[in-house]
């Protein structure tokens, strides 16, 4: 008899699934404006410390979707593209220029 963790056979249990990376799953609230969502996605990429690498992947995620979502629309990013690589490159160490982020109006 095939021993079960509710209704789910062991063996299906142990198999990995696209999310046991270790990523953290970030949610993304598609409703608000791209910008507001962009700006958190990069203070929370470029942060130094206070946000585990697992979470900025989860973050990086979350760009991709944003992305895919609106298109490829600095205007609507409030961002350019240059700013979102620089903030992006903050994760690997990757040099880069000293940034701030434009206040939000």
């Amino acid at each position: 008899m095939a021993v079960s963790i509710r209704g789910r056979p062991i063996r299906s249990v142990r198999m990995r699934g696209r999310n046991d990376s270790g990523e953290e799953n970030v949610p993304l609230d598609l409703t608000r404006d791209p910008s507001e969502n962009m700006r958190e996605i990069l203070q929370n990429v470029a942060k130094q410390q206070g946000v585990s690498n697992m979470r900025k992947l989860g973050h990086l995620n979350n760009f991709i979707k944003l992305l895919c979502n609106v298109g490829h629309s600095e205007e609507k990013f409030g961002f350019t593209y240059e700013e979102m690589i620089i903030c992006c490159s903050a994760m690997s160490g990757t040099p880069r220029k000293s940034l701030a982020l434009p206040m939000k109006k």
